[in-house]
C-alpha cells in the first residue's frame, strides 16, 4: 500500500472516531463483559507475583472478575490455564514505569532477547520465561497490533502512555488455538482505561545513571450510553556514556579480564596519532608528524607501542531519547443496534546515539601502496596500512546516529445482541509503523584503498592530525529505513447454547483475516562515487485465513455440586490457519478446573502452538554480511590454528547469509496446577503451577555462536555449521583495500569467494585477512529443539489488622529442566543454569503496609546462580569457569494521599518515592565471551543483572 493511500485511510479512521462521538446513546448502561468491564480483584501489593485465576467461568455472575485474556468466550475465564492480573493500584506501587519491565520483572518474564535495557533504550519487547520475544503473543485490549522493527519485528509494549494503563493480564500458557501465531510461552494483554469523568495529571523524575522526566495525563468523560479517554504522554531521558561504567569498558584488566583495546591487528580504538600496520605488525606513529612521513627509524622505536584510546568513550550504552505517545478510546452504545468501541494510538520515538558503534570512524584502515609518498620502507614487503581515528581528528564532524520511528494503529469493536446472550462481534484494526532504525554516518572504507595514492595532489594525508580536505571522502552515511502494516478483521459469535445442571454451555465461532505488509530500504555512500545507493530492498507481504472454534462446558456448578465436586469445567478450542507463504497448521487446546472442595482448586490443560516466520525473518533480502570476528579457541587443533595467541582466539568469517527457506515452530505445551485458599485463613492464597514446553524447529540464530571453537564438546554441537578453511601459504592480505576482485583476494581460499561480491557484505577491517581458519553460519535457520518444564509458586495475604491492612506477596519460578539441541534430530545437551540461558530461580517477595494516607511497601528481588562456563582467554590462558553467585536486590516504595475535604488544593493529589535497589548493590562480576556492548566484551551478564544501580523516582500526580 501506498503511503499516500494509508494518509487516506488514517482520515477517514479519523473521522469515523468523530462521528461516533457525535450520535446520541442510548439510555441503557455499559457493560462490556468481552473486555473485562467490571473491576478487577486486587493483584498483589508488589504488583508482579504471580496468582492463578480462580474468577467464576459463569457468566451470570457478573460482579465479579472475569479475565478474558486466553479465551474467546466472553463471560467465562480461560479454563486449566494459570493467569496473573497486575492492577492499576499496584503497578503504581511497584515503582516501575516503562510497560516491558512490568514483565521481564516477573519471576515468569525474563530479561534475554529484546529489552530497553539491553537495547541501548531503543526498544523492547515481552518474553515470558525465555523462550524468546517472538513466542510470546502482545496484546493492547485484546488486540494484535503492527510490530515495529527492521529485523527483529516485535510490537513493543512501551508505545502507549503509561497513564493509559488499567490493568496488564497475562496467560503463561500456549494459546494458540485462541489467537494463532506467538502464543508459545504466553499472552501479555495490556487493557486501557475505561472512560471516567474527570482527568489526572502525573509528573515523574527518575535518576539513576541517566535522568528521565515524563508528564502523564488522562482525561476522561461519560455520557449517555458512551464515553471517551484520552492519555497522552511525553518521556525523555539523557544518554549514558558506556566507558562511565567500569564494567563496560574496553580494558577489563582491574577484573581480571581482556584489555580489548588491541587484539592482534584489530584496533578497539586507536589513538589520534594513528598506527601502522605492516603484516601482523603493529606500529605506533610519532606525535606531531603534521603531515611528514615518520622515518624508518622512528617507527621502529615504537614496534608493538602504538597510541590506543577506548571505543567506551564515544559510545552510548544507553541512548538520549525523546518519545511522544498518544491512547484515544471512544465508546458508544447505539441501543438495540449495537455498540461500538474505537481506539487510535500514536507513538513516535527518537533516538540520539553517540557514535555508530563497533568502532565507526574510530578505526579506519587507509591503504598504502609502496609508490605512495607515504610508504615507510624498510618495514616489509607489500602495502602498509595506517590505522586513522577520523571521529578523534575531525572534532567538529557531525557523527552521532539518529533514529526514529512513528506508529499508529487504529482498533475497532462492535457488539450486536442476537438470539438470547448469542452476540455478534466484529473486530480488527490496522497500523503502520515507519522509520529510520539506522541513520547514521558511516566511514567509506571503499575510498581508502585510494585515498593516500602515488602522488601528493589533493589527497588525503594520513600522518596529517585534525581536519583536512581530503578527508571528506571517508565521511559516508548508511539509512536504513522500514515501513511495517497490518489489516486485520475478526468477525466471530460468542454465547451460551443450552443450560447443563452444572451452567450453561457457550461457545465461540469465529474467522480471521489478517494481512501484513513489510518494506526495508538499506542507502549508502559507501562507494566511489560517493552517491546515495540502494544495495538491500525488500517488499512482501502476507494473507493469513483463519477459522476457530470454542467451548465451554460446566460439569458441576452451583446447583448441583456434590462431594468432590463443588465445580468441574472443562474447555475445548480449536484454530485452523492458512499461510499465504508457508502452508497452513492445525493448533487444539484442552481445559479442566476441579474444586474438589471450595477452598481448593485443581487445573490443567494442553494443546500445541505454533509460530510463523516474521517477514524478516522470511525475506532473503533483509540481512545478510560476512564479518571478521574473534572468537575463542580451545580445541589444540592443528587444523583450525590459533589466531591471536595472546588472548587463545581465532579469526572467523562469521556469515549471516541464509540460502534455506524456513518453516514454522511448533510446540507442545502442559500445565498443571493447583491453587488453595483456607476459609479458615481469610485473605491467604496459595498457587503452585507446573509447566512443561516442548518447542520445536526453532527460527533463531545460533545459541552463544561465540563459542563454537572454546571446547571440543562445543565444536562437536557446532560442528555442522563451520567450514574449516585455512588460508593458504600464499595468502595476500586484501581486507584494507575495500575493493573486492584486487589481486589480493585471488589469493584466498576459495571458500571465502562466495561473500566477496555481495554488495556491503564484507566490509574492510584492520584484521588481517590471512589469519582466517573458517566460516561460521550464524544465519537465521530452523535450529532444533527446546525442552522446558518448571514450577511456579505464589502467596498473596492480605489482612485487616485496624490500625492497618498488611499484605505478604511472593512469586518464585523454579526451572527443572532446560535441554537444547541444534538440528533436528541431533543428541540433546543439558542448558540449565549455563550462561546466556534464563536463570533457572527468580522471585520476587513483598510486604505492604497501608495505613490512612500512607502506602508503603519493601520488595526483595531474587535471581538465582548459574554456570559462566564461557570465560574469556587473558594473555594465553582461558580463565576457569566460574559460579555466578545469587543476586539479591530491594526495592521501596512510599506514597501518600491526602485525606482532605475536596475544596482542598491537595485533593486527588499523591506524592510517590520509590526506589529500586535501594540499597545500590552491585551486580557480579562476570567475565564472559557472550556478552558484548558495541562490539566490547564485558564484565557483567547484561542479560541476567542490571547495570542501573539504585533507580530513583519521585512522582506526582493530581486529579481533577
Amino acid at each position: 500500500m501506498s503511503i499516500k493511500g494509508s494518509s487516506m485511510i488514517w482520515g477517514a479512521s479519523v473521522l469515523a472516531v468523530v462521528s461516533v462521538l457525535a450520535v446520541p446513546g442510548a439510555a441503557r448502561a455499559q457493560a462490556d463483559a468481552a473486555r473485562s468491564e467490571t473491576p478487577p480483584v486486587a493483584a498483589p501489593s508488589a504488583g508482579l507475583p504471580a496468582s492463578a485465576n480462580t474468577a467464576p467461568a459463569d457468566a451470570e455472575q457478573q460482579n465479579r472478575e472475569i479475565v478474558v485474556t486466553g479465551t474467546a468466550i466472553r463471560g467465562v475465564a480461560p479454563v486449566g490455564s494459570a493467569t496473573v492480573n497486575i492492577g492499576r493500584e499496584n503497578i503504581v506501587q511497584s515503582g516501575v514505569r516503562d510497560a516491558g519491565s512490568l514483565i521481564s520483572n516477573m519471576p515468569q518474564g525474563s530479561s534475554q532477547g529484546t529489552t530497553l535495557a539491553n537495547t541501548g533504550g531503543r526498544s523492547g519487547g515481552v518474553n515470558l520465561r525465555g523462550l524468546g520475544n517472538n513466542a510470546t503473543l502482545l496484546l493492547f485490549d485484546g488486540h494484535r497490533t503492527v510490530t515495529q522493527g527492521v529485523q527483529n519485528l516485535i510490537p513493543d509494549p512501551n508505545t502507549i502512555p503509561f497513564g493509559a494503563i488499567e490493568r496488564v493480564e497475562v496467560v503463561t500458557d500456549g494459546a494458540s488455538a485462541v489467537y494463532g501465531s506467538d502464543a508459545v510461552a504466553g499472552v501479555v494483554n495490556y487493557i486501557f482505561r475505561r472512560p471516567f469523568n474527570g482527568a489526572e495529571l502525573t509528573y515523574h523524575y527518575t535518576h539513576t545513571i541517566y535522568d528521565e522526566q515524563a508528564v502523564d495525563g488522562v482525561f476522561g468523560r461519560k455520557w449517555d450510553g458512551g464515553g471517551i479517554v484520552v492519555a497522552a504522554s511525553y518521556k525523555g531521558n539523557t544518554p549514558v556514556i558506556q566507558g562511565t561504567i567500569p564494567q563496560l569498558r574496553a580494558d577489563l584488566s582491574r577484573y581480571g579480564g581482556l584489555d580489548s583495546r588491541l587484539q592482534g591487528t584489530v584496533f578497539n580504538s586507536v589513538g589520534p596519532n594513528g598506527a601502522l600496520i605492516v603484516g601482523n605488525t603493529i606500529y605506533g606513529l610519532p606525535a606531531n608528524l603534521n603531515g611528514r612521513t615518520p622515518t624508518t627509524a622512528e617507527v621502529l622505536a615504537l614496534k608493538g607501542n602504538p597510541q590506543l584510546t577506548d571505543l567506551s568513550d564515544y559510545a552510548d550504552y544507553y541512548t538520549g531519547r525523546a518519545q511522544y505517545s498518544v491512547v484515544v478510546r471512544a465508546q458508544q452504545d447505539f441501543g438495540t443496534y449495537g455498540d461500538l468501541t474505537l481506539t487510535g494510538m500514536f507513538n513516535r520515538r527518537t533516538n540520539d546515539a553517540i557514535g555508530g558503534g563497533d568502532g565507526a570512524f574510530q578505526n579506519i584502515a587507509v591503504a598504502i601502496p609502496s609508490t605512495s609518498p607515504y610508504y615507510v620502507a624498510g618495514l616489509g614487503t607489500g602495502s602498509e596500512s595506517v590505522v586513522y581515528n577520523f571521529r578523534l581528528n575531525n572534532p567538529g564532524r557531525a557523527l552521532d546516529r539518529h533514529d526514529f520511528e512513528n506508529t499508529r494503529n487504529v482498533l475497532f469493536d462492535y457488539h450486536l445482541g442476537l438470539v438470547g446472550d448469542l452476540r455478534f462481534t466484529a473486530s480488527g484494526g490496522m497500523g503502520t509503523s515507519t522509520g529510520c532504525a539506522v541513520c547514521q554516518p558511516q566511514p567509506n572504507t571503499i575510498l581508502t584503498s585510494t585515498i593516500a595514492g602515488p602522488t601528493t595532489a589533493s589527497l588525503f594525508n594520513p600522518y596529517q592530525q585534525g581536519t583536512q580536505a581530503g578527508a571528506n571522502g571517508i565521511f559516508g552515511v548508511f539509512i536504513q529505513n522500514s515501513h511495517n502494516e497490518m489489516y486485520d478483521f475478526l468477525p466471530k459469535i460468542d454465547g451460551s447454547l443450552f443450560r447443563l445442571p452444572g451452567g450453561k454451555v457457550r461457545i465461540a465461532i469465529g474467522g480471521e483475516w489478517t494481512r501484513t505488509y513489510y518494506q526495508q530500504e538499506s542507502d549508502y555512500t559507501l562507494n566511489p562515487t560517493t552517491t546515495l545507493t540502494t544495495f538491500r530492498y525488500t517488499s512482501t507481504h502476507r494473507n493469513v485465513y483463519s477459522l476457530f472454534g470454542e467451548a465451554y462446558v460446566p460439569i458441576f456448578g452451583p446447583d448441583n455440586a456434590i462431594p468432590g465436586f463443588r465445580r468441574l469445567d472443562l474447555s475445548g478450542a480449536v484454530r485452523y490457519d492458512k499461510y499465504s507463504d508457508f502452508g497452513s497448521t492445525l493448533n487444539p487446546k484442552f481445559g479442566l478446573t476441579w474444586k474438589p472442595i471450595d477452598d481448593l482448586q485443581l487445573r490443567g490443560s494442553y494443546g500445541t502452538s505454533f509460530r510463523a516466520p516474521t517477514l524478516a525473518e522470511s525475506s532473503f533480502n533483509v540481512v545478510g554480511a560476512a564479518n571478521r570476528t574473534f572468537i575463542a579457541n580451545n580445541l589444540n587443533d592443528p587444523t583450525i590454528p590459533v589466531s591471536n595467541t595472546s588472548n587463545g582466539t581465532s579469526l572467523v568469517l562469521v556469515s549471516t547469509f541464509r540460502f534455506t527457506p524456513l518453516k514454522p515452530e511448533r510446540a507442545n505445551v502442559f500445565s498443571l496446577g493447583a491453587d488453595y485458599a483456607p476459609h479458615y485463613i481469610p485473605g491467604l492464597k496459595f498457587g503452585v503451577t507446573f509447566y512443561s514446553v516442548n518447542y520445536r524447529d526453532r527460527i533463531a540464530t545460533l545459541p552463544n555462536s561465540a563459542i563454537a571453537l572454546s571446547s571440543p564438546a562445543n565444536y562437536a554441537l557446532y560442528k555442522n555449521f563451520f567450514t574449516v578453511a585455512p588460508q593458504p601459504a600464499g595468502c595476500v592480505n586484501g581486507s584494507v583495500n575495500g575493493n573486492p576482485g584486487t589481486p589480493q583476494y585471488a589469493t584466498y581460499n576459495p571458500a571465502y569467494l562466495p561473500y566477496l561480491n555481495a554488495p556491503g557484505s564484507y566490509p574492510p577491517t584492520t584484521a588481517n585477512d590471512c589469519q582466517l581458519v573458517g566460516i561460521l553460519n550464524a544465519a537465521t535457520l530452523n535450529l532444533g529443539r527446546v525442552e522446558q518444564s518448571g514450577l511456579d509458586f505464589t502467596l498473596n495475604y492480605r489482612h485487616d489488622l485496624n490500625f492497618a491492612i498488611v499484605s505478604v506477596d511472593g512469586a518464585f519460578t523454579d526451572i527443572l529442566k532446560l535441554k537444547r539441541n541444534l538440528l533436528p534430530g541431533a543428541p540433546m545437551y543439558d542448558a540449565l543454569d549455563t550462561i546466556g540461558e534464563q536463570v533457572s530461580k527468580r522471585g520476587r517477595f513483598s510486604l505492604g503496609l497501608e495505613k490512612g494516607a500512607f502506602n508503603g511497601n519493601i520488595a526483595a528481588n531474587y535471581i538465582g546462580g548459574y554456570l559462566n562456563n564461557q570465560t574469556p582467554t587473558v594473555n594465553g590462558v582461558k580463565l576457569p569457569n566460574q559460579n555466578v553467585p545469587a543476586w539479591t536486590t530491594f526495592d521501596l516504595n512510599l506514597s501518600f494521599t491526602p485525606k482532605v475535604d475536596g475544596t482542598s488544593m491537595f485533593a486527588g493529589t499523591r506524592l510517590t518515592i520509590s526506589a529500586r535497589n535501594f540499597t545500590d548493590k552491585a551486580p557480579p562480576i562476570v567475565l564472559n565471551s557472550l556478552n558484548t556492548q558495541n562490539g566490547l566484551p564485558t564484565a557483567v551478564d547484561l542479560n541476567t543483572h542490571n547495570i542501573l544501580g539504585r533507580i530513583l523516582t519521585v512522582e506526582v500526580s493530581k486529579k481533577f
